[in-house]
């Protein structure tokens, strides 16, 4: 992915139709068909304010580079959504 760089799609949406965030972007990742499939450099941010929510997928290729980051970087969205969400009302 590092090579053939990396295809992100963020979407604010206003329900998670029950499932959850995570979830809700891996759908999204296979529906939008966001990035190459060969190469597995999709990734798509899901932030559900309504739900107090953030969900990410990553492609297998860019899973495969960041496995020992994936949750920190969840922790961080997590964060930005915490400071943001009062701003966003």
């Amino acid at each position: 992915a590092q090579d053939e760089g990396v295809e992100v799609s963020t979407l604010l949406v206003k329900s998670l139709h029950g499932l959850d965030a995570d979830a809700y972007a891996r759908t999204l990742l296979r529906q939008l068909r966001v990035g190459k499939q060969d190469l597995g450099n999709g990734a798509v941010l899901v932030v559900a304010p309504n739900e107090g929510a953030v969900g990410l997928a990553l492609g297998a290729g860019l899973q495969l580079e960041m496995r020992d980051y994936l949750e920190l970087e969840r922790e961080r969205l997590r964060g930005f959504l915490d400071i943001g969400l009062p701003y966003c009302r």
